[in-house]
């Protein structure tokens, strides 16, 4: 729960549905359900004339190991990517932000050690 414009925004659900954006009903029901549970005159359904609670749905960069992409692409050595954080982007944000100054300082053929778990190359057999 967190706040958002003026209103208070809840999430809850992560659902592993491939390229499928639907929403599906039961979650958002699901959600409100629970946040009633704990907030004075939270609506348990959704009001169509209003649009209040709005659902939305959206996809997260995830990578096929579960771990972050950080480093320069194969083959290029003037790009680099910090992507694939899930759901933990503005967590994790900080060190991947150290993460890109060491590759920067190490210059364009050094990978740190501790960062070639999370090399872009990792994938180069896909």
């Amino acid at each position: 729960m967190t706040p958002f414009a003026g209103a208070v925004r809840l999430s809850g659900t992560m659902e592993l549905a491939g390229l499928d954006p639907r929403i599906r009903p039961a979650r958002v029901a699901a959600i409100a359900t629970s946040a009633a549970r704990s907030l004075a005159d939270w609506p348990t359904t959704l009001d169509t004339a209003t649009g209040q609670p709005r659902p939305w749905a959206g996809f997260r960069p995830i990578t096929p190991d579960g771990l972050p992409v950080i480093g320069r692409l194969p083959g290029f050595t003037n790009l680099l990517v910090a992507s694939g954080h899930a759901m933990l982007g503005i967590t994790l944000a900080p060190a991947t932000a150290e993460a890109v100054a060491d590759i920067l300082k190490h210059g364009p053929t050094v990978t740190p050690p501790l960062l070639i778990p999370f090399d872009p190359a990792r994938f180069s057999g896909f």
